[in-house]
């Protein structure tokens, strides 16, 4: 009887390790668990910022380019207003008003071929034109786009004895003609549609006339 309880106690006290194992692998299991639950949590929280953060700069972006319309859609209106008051474009903004623009005396004008206002179509139609996609014409002359144009059909006009075939044709919003500039004598002309001529010794416009 002896030897059978001393046995049963020496089986039972080799059992406590393969039990305290079996208790650390169940143990080991539930904690990795927990902490692959946690890394869970923490990625669906950090990719729910992720996500508003990405909707927050969408509606910013929104935003932004609704005030940019707004302001867009002011400017034109105070163009219209000023066009409808006074017959031509506008011409008040600081960048046309630098001291780098010289007034040229009225001793002489320009016979150009074109009408103020005339739209963009019709000229197109008959004359080369290519649009300039360069944003230092666009920050020099703001509100207006610039055209490239090249007489090819004997269209050209004088200038002080000079006959040009190569000018910029400036159109405002509306698609209609409101300035041309030319270079003569190492020196931008700007004819406006206000009957102001204006000349620039900035060597921005030589370097682009000589290309």
């Amino acid at each position: 009887m002896k030897r059978i309880i001393i046995l049963c106690l020496v089986m039972f006290v080799l059992s406590i390790p393969s039990v305290t194992k079996a208790e650390n692998n169940i143990n080991y299991r539930q904690h990795a668990n927990l902490q692959d639950n946690y890394n869970l949590a923490e990625q669906a929280r950090g990719q729910q910022e992720r996500d508003k953060q990405q909707r927050e700069r969408v509606e910013r972006d929104k935003q932004q380019r609704e005030r940019v319309e707004r302001d867009r859609h002011e400017q034109r209106h105070h163009q219209r207003v000023d066009r409808r008051r006074d017959g031509h474009h506008d011409w008040s903004h600081p960048k046309y008003n630098q001291k780098h623009w010289r007034p040229v005396e009225r001793s002489y004008r320009a016979h150009i071929p074109f009408k103020w206002h005339e739209r963009f179509d019709r000229h197109s139609v008959q004359h080369h034109m290519i649009l300039i996609e360069n944003h230092e014409w666009h920050d020099r002359f703001p509100g207006l786009r610039p055209y490239r144009w090249i007489d090819r059909h004997g269209a050209g006009f004088w200038y002080h004895n000079h006959r040009v075939v190569n000018a910029i044709m400036f159109y405002n919003d509306y698609d209609e003609l409101v300035s041309i500039g030319f270079f003569h004598n190492g020196v931008f002309i700007l004819i406006r549609d206000d009957d102001c001529y204006y000349e620039n010794h900035d060597t921005f416009f030589s370097l682009w006339f000589s290309t």
